[in-house]
């Protein structure tokens, strides 16, 4: 089979790369291509490929793209190709006035770390972007006003209609950070706008709040691109406790006054009291974000702490460290806080048969215990390729699982000997698969997460989700019996030799809704969750993330008794009970949680 790349067709702020492939059998007479290898004869039935560019080398497939090759009879006439992109429509509108918005941008992200900014100037307001499949979030953005953040959700459909999307006129607000004790300026403490409760889609979408500034010698800021309305605001300095305030809609300057924050200090060290290095991190007891700091010569501190309780985890090579709770009550300091580590044991050995890009990531379980995350030698780096590894502070016996960033795992059993190592080597180069198209009734079953699970437990198993079409691709395998698993409670046995095909038909059962908050202008991240409510039923759990407002859907369901939790940040959670069987719908509908809202100071209008 021969390829050659016909041509690159630029499709709006994307590219798409056509490839053909003659088969070797083929009329003599038929209509030659463009661009095919010379020496050959011109041929009638071709392969059509179509690939990502990647952006760096304009080659290969871009994230979110894989190759789609077809068979197709090339006619006796020029072949015409018609490619059509994944499109984002909408209109952008003043919020107040309801007229045109004419210049905006359009910023499509990949998840978190990719973007494309598409410029729009239109009088209507109207625009129509061509997007990489795998966007998960569109920014609409215009000069002056506060930008406005979508979840995109796409599907089998072509295009999505985002309808009217309203900009408000963006303010200014000035103020000074001082010490709420002397009255001084503080240099350099940071500002930054924050989501209220039920409204954090920009943490989500792990994008940076469009506020920021920094406090100068007068401790004067000036936070530029906030909302109109109420919003809150973020204080923070070195020594200081963080506050929030809250401003009002009518006001364009705020003084913030920090308190000195208390400290937690203490030290790490083994059970003779010798002194280690390491990492220390504070997190609030109720949940919420922490932060740390390194560890030198077994002594840290950290320090602009409130009051309230507090989870103190330390890591280090030298073995795992048990977590301790501390309290601060009336701005109090603790000292002394001695953290200590039971000395672990060493693990190496060497990675083979993974392929390019692939990498792996260990976690360990004490026997009896449950997986923890298990830093190496490599501290600090996202994970190992093939080659060497060492594995530090291990327990004397363990079950070792190594994941790797294509869905395949192996696990090892490993016991220390008298000189506190093992050797273990981790082999990845199976390369059978199992693969098929999942269907529920007579559609096809997309989203569907499926693994394929060896019966000898330490060979390498897989994992992945069915495409739009229903198709999955469970890769790396090694010849022998598995059982794959469906994620809504089927299992089948399949003997793997080469390349196994399984056509799997679940139920033709589904459930599907919407979620609706009742406080207004928000866009919560809500998480719709089920699982069987009958003992007798296969045990699993399914999850949906879903904007306020929007709708969830799941397929491919037994019959039967579930239960179906709907939650969100700010947000009282509901949960009920369903029979499912064939096509069921209900409507959630959320109230503000009240006591989240008093935490955060605000009301509930």
């Amino acid at each position: 089979m021969e390829r050659s790349t016909l041509g690159q067709h630029s499709i709006g702020a994307g590219m798409l790369v056509l490839a053909l492939c003659a088969v070797q059998a083929g009329a003599a007479d038929a209509l030659p291509l463009e661009g095919c290898a010379t020496g050959q004869a011109p041929r009638q039935d071709v392969w059509i490929g179509v690939f990502g560019e990647d952006p760096e080398t304009g080659l290969g497939a871009r994230r979110g793209h894989g190759s789609d090759w077809h068979a197709v009879t090339v006619p006796r006439r020029p072949l015409e190709l018609e490619i059509r992109p994944y499109l984002v429509r909408g209109r952008v509108l003043d919020a107040n006035s309801g007229h045109p918005v004419e210049n905006f941008r359009v910023v499509a992200h990949v998840g978190a770390a990719q973007s494309e900014t598409t410029s729009v100037n239109d009088d209507a307001g109207v625009f129509a972007v061509a997007v990489d499949i795998a966007t998960t979030w569109i920014v609409v953005e215009a000069d002056g006003r506060f930008p406005r953040l979508e979840q995109l959700t796409i599907g089998a459909e072509s295009e999505t209609d985002l309808g009217d999307i309203g900009l408000e006129a963006d303010r200014s607000i000035a103020g000074r950070v001082v010490d709420e004790r002397t009255g001084a300026p503080i240099e350099g403490a940071w500002l930054s706008l924050r989501p209220e409760p039920g409204d954090a889609l920009w943490v989500v979408a792990g994008l940076s709040p469009p506020a920021k500034a920094n406090t100068d010698a007068d401790g004067a800021f000036a936070l530029h691109g906030n909302p109109a309305g109420r919003f809150r605001v973020q204080a923070s300095a070195a020594g200081y406790a963080s506050k929030y305030v809250q401003v009002p809609s009518d006001e364009s300057w705020i003084d913030v006054e920090l308190e000195a924050g208390a400290a937690i200090a203490g030290s790490l060290s083994l059970p003779d009291g010798t002194p280690v290095n390491g990492s220390i991190f504070v997190f609030f007891r109720t949940g919420g974000h922490g932060w740390g700091d390194a560890i030198t010569d077994g002594v840290f501190r950290l320090e602009g702490l409130s009051d309230g309780d507090y989870v103190l985890q330390a890591s280090s090579d030298a073995g795992p460290v048990e977590k301790r709770l501390v309290t601060i009550r009336d701005g109090q300091s603790v000292e002394d806080v001695r953290m200590t580590v039971r000395p672990g044991g060493e693990v190496s050995g060497s990675i083979t048969g993974l392929a390019e890009g692939e990498r792996v990531k260990f976690a360990v379980a004490e026997r009896g215990g449950r997986p923890r995350p298990v830093r190496g030698r490599q501290i600090g780096t996202a994970a190992y390729g093939n080659g060497a590894f060492s594995l530090r502070g291990m327990p004397a016996s363990a079950t070792i699982n190594a994941s790797t960033s294509n869905g395949r795992m192996l696990r090892r059993d490993i016991v220390l000997d008298h000189h506190g190592e093992a050797v273990i080597d981790l082999d990845f180069s199976g390369r059978s698969r199992i693969a098929g198209v999942v269907t529920a009734g007579d559609r096809p079953a997309a989203g569907v997460e499926i693994a394929a699970l060896p019966t000898d437990r330490f060979q390498p198993s897989a994992r992945a989700r069915t495409d739009n079409d229903g198709r999955y691709a469970l890769s790396g395998l090694v010849d022998g019996p598995h059982m794959v698993r469906v994620y809504t409670g089927q299992s089948f046995d399949v003997v793997v030799d080469g390349e196994a095909a399984l056509d799997i038909e679940l139920p033709a059962n589904s459930f599907s809704g919407s979620v609706t908050l009742r406080r207004e202008n928000t866009r919560a991240l809500v998480r719709v969750a089920l699982s069987p409510a009958q003992s007798e039923q296969p045990r699993f759990k399914l999850q949906r993330r879903i904007r306020g407002g929007g709708a969830f859907h799941f397929d491919g369901l037994p019959s039967g008794e579930y239960t179906v939790d709907a939650s969100a940040e700010g947000y009282e959670r509901v949960s009920r009970r369903i029979h499912i069987s064939g096509d069921e719908e209900m409507r959630f509908v959320l109230e503000s949680n009240a006591d989240e809202l008093v935490r955060s100071g605000l009301d509930s209008d």
